[in-house]
């Protein structure tokens, strides 16, 4: 889970803000919910039979339908205490940035 985790803390570091180095508690939160939803989005992937390098591309530049698919898990996994919008926008803003090898590892990590 180490790329996972990773990327889950890029995008709580994203979505908290500020609030990353005031509390926390929130911090460890955000970190949690961020892994649950990328890895229910690399099970996602896998689930449309797509390949770590296909998966990856569409990670950086994703379509609306992903754009809703991933909306759709941060709602899920979101409490009343984050704003799934802000969760979903740190999430884009971090897989634009995900490189193939990483979403090998992911995918690789999910199935362990």
């Amino acid at each position: 889970m180490e790329t996972i985790k990773r990327k889950a803390e890029e995008i709580a570091r994203e979505a908290g803000g500020k609030k990353m180095g005031i509390d926390p508690a929130t911090a460890i939160m955000l970190i949690e919910i961020a892994i649950k939803v990328v890895t229910a989005l690399v099970k996602a992937y896998r689930e449309c039979k797509k390949k770590p390098d296909e998966a990856a591309a569409s990670m950086r530049q994703p379509r609306l339908p992903e754009r809703r698919r991933l909306k759709k898990l941060a709602r899920e996994h979101a409490g009343e205490e984050v704003s799934v919008e802000k969760l979903h926008q740190a999430a884009i803003k971090v897989a634009a940035g995900v490189t193939d090898a990483e979403v090998e590892q992911m995918y690789a990590e999910v199935d362990a």
